[in-house]
């Protein structure tokens, strides 16, 4: 999921191409474990997220990363 949100936040690719390439069957598999994970979907994050954002959505991640282990 990290790097689903890299390439959300930044780069303007295609979601659903973003989707696919990480490895989810279709662009609703996506959508549906971002939103599980991040608790917005990927386009409303691209169009509401701001660096300050992202930056604090990458350190949730980082530390639900690191209770796993």
């Amino acid at each position: 999921m990290a790097a689903a949100l890299d390439q959300v936040v930044d780069t303007s690719r295609d979601l659903a191409a973003i989707g696919v390439d990480l490895g989810f069957s279709s662009h609703s598999h996506f959508t549906a474990a971002f939103r599980t994970c991040f608790g917005v979907t990927p386009s409303t994050l691209r169009r509401s997220a701001n660096q300050r954002q992202a930056d604090e959505l990458r350190t949730i991640l980082t530390a639900r990363n690191i209770s796993l282990t």
